[in-house]
C-alpha cells in the first residue's frame, strides 16, 4: 500500500521541479529587447510634409522636436546636424538660420545611428533694410541683401562732388553704386569748393557720368568697356583699361592713335566751344610703363615696375599736340593748355601717348589722374 501511493505522487513532483528549474512561470521569456524603431523629425510638434520646411530668415532660431519609436527601455532622445552651417547651424536641438538658401537638416537617434530622418529646410529672406544718404539720393530707400542701389550726388551751390562715405565702412562703393547689405546702409556725399565760378568741368563730374567704373581689386587693371568712347577699328589692338580708386583714374594707354576720352560737354552741356576758350588742366602721375603682358588683365599695378626711360616720352591731348608732358620716367605730370573751337570743335579731348611711346613696339603708360579742370576763358579773339 505505501509504495503504490509513493508511485502515484512522482509524476506531479517532477513536473513541479521542472517548472522551478527553467522558470517557465515569470514571465521573463516575453520581454522586448531595447531598440529603436523609427525617428521622424518633427517642427511644432507636427509632421513636416513632403520631409520640405520653408521658413524665412525671421523666423530664426527654430526648435525642433522628433517622434522616436523605441522597443523596451531604449533611449528616445537624439541629435540634430545641418548640411550647411553657413545656411543653417545647429546647437542642440535649435537651428539658427544665418542667411537665406538651403540645408539638410537630419535627426539620427541616439541609441541606433541607423535611425535617421532628413528634411529639406528652405530659408528665404523678405528682410528689407534702410538707406539713408546725405548730399544725395539713392534708387531706393530701402532694400534687400545683394540689391544694387545706385547714388546719385546732390552738390550744393558753389561746390562739387569728391566722394562717398558710407557707414558701415566695410560697405564699397564703386562708381555711385553698392551692393546691399545685411544691415541699414547711411551714405554721406563729400564735397569741395570749386575752384572759381569758371570751372565747368572736373573729374568728379566725369566720375558721375561714368557709373559703369569699378574700383581695383587687389591693384588689378580690370578691362572694361563701359563708358568709354572706343575706336572699334583699333581693338583689341589698343588696350583702353580705367579703373576708378579713391578719387583717382587709373587709365592703361597703348599707341598714340586712341587714348582716353572725356566729353566734357556731356556734363557740363552749356559749353560753347564755337564761341569761347577754354583752359584744360590734368594733373596726376605716371604708375609704370607697360610691355605687351598689358594685354592681360590681370596684370596688376604692383607688377609695372618703372621700366628703363623712353627718351621723350609722355602724353598729349589730342585736338591740341601742343598741350603734353614728358614722362618718360614715373613720376608726377601736368597737362595744361588751352581748348578753343580750333581745337576742340566737337566738346572732348583725349589724354593719348605721345609719339615716342608709340614708336617702342608694344609699349603703353599707366597713368594715375588725381584732376580734371576745364575752366571757363571766356570768348576768344
Amino acid at each position: 500500500m505505501k509504495k503504490y501511493i509513493t508511485a502515484a505522487l512522482a509524476p506531479v513532483f517532477l513536473l513541479c521541479l521542472c517548472a522551478f528549474i527553467t522558470g517557465c512561470g515569470d514571465g521573463a521569456s516575453e520581454a522586448e529587447a531595447d531598440s529603436v524603431t523609427s525617428i521622424r523629425l518633427m517642427y511644432n510638434d507636427a509632421v513636416i510634409p513632403n520631409n520640405s520646411l520653408t521658413v524665412n530668415l525671421s523666423d530664426s532660431p527654430l526648435t525642433f522636436t522628433a517622434d522616436v519609436q523605441v522597443t523596451g527601455k531604449a533611449s528616445k532622445d537624439f541629435t540634430l546636424a545641418s548640411s550647411d552651417a553657413s545656411v543653417a547651424e545647429v546647437s542642440g536641438k535649435t537651428v539658427t538660420l544665418a542667411e537665406g538658401g538651403k540645408a539638410i537638416i537630419t535627426a539620427t537617434a541616439e541609441g541606433d545611428a541607423t535611425k535617421r530622418h532628413s528634411i529639406t529646410l528652405n530659408v528665404t529672406d523678405d528682410r528689407t533694410f534702410d538707406i539713408s544718404v546725405s548730399g544725395g539720393t539713392a534708387s531706393k530707400e530701402a532694400a534687400s541683401p545683394g540689391e544694387t542701389i545706385t547714388l546719385t550726388p546732390q552738390p550744393p551751390d558753389g561746390k562739387v562732388f569728391v566722394d562717398w562715405t558710407v557707414d558701415p565702412p566695410e560697405v564699397a562703393i564703386s562708381g555711385n553704386q553698392f551692393t546691399m547689405p545685411a544691415c541699414n546702409v547711411a551714405v554721406t556725399g563729400n564735397f569741395e569748393d570749386v575752384p572759381d565760378g569758371n570751372v565747368v568741368f572736373t573729374l568728379s563730374q566725369w566720375l558721375t557720368a561714368h557709373p559703369g567704373l569699378t574700383t581695383l581689386s587687389n591693384g588689378t587693371l580690370d578691362r572694361l568697356t563701359n563708358g568709354l568712347a572706343t575706336s572699334s577699328s583699333q581693338r583689341p589692338n589698343i588696350c583702353v583699361d580705367v579703373n576708378y580708386d579713391e578719387g583717382a583714374l587709373y587709365v592703361c594707354l597703348i599707341r598714340r592713335s586712341h587714348g582716353f576720352e572725356f566729353w566734357p560737354a556731356c556734363a557740363s552741356p552749356n559749353l560753347n566751344f564755337a564761341a569761347n576758350n577754354y583752359e584744360l588742366t590734368v594733373t596726376g602721375s605716371v604708375v609704370g610703363f607697360a610691355y605687351s603682358t598689358v594685354n592681360d588683365p590681370s596684370i596688376k599695378i604692383s607688377d609695372l615696375a618703372p621700366a628703363e626711360a623712353i627718351p621723350g616720352a609722355g602724353i598729349e591731348v589730342y585736338r591740341d599736340p601742343s598741350i603734353t608732358a614728358v614722362v618718360d620716367t614715373v613720376g608726377p605730370f601736368e597737362l595744361k593748355g588751352t581748348l578753343t573751337s580750333n581745337n576742340a570743335p566737337d566738346g572732348y579731348a583725349r589724354i593719348r601717348p605721345n609719339s615716342a611711346i608709340d614708336d617702342v613696339a608694344d609699349v603703353g603708360v599707366v597713368l594715375k589722374i588725381t584732376s580734371i579742370v576745364i575752366e571757363d576763358l571766356g570768348p576768344g579773339e
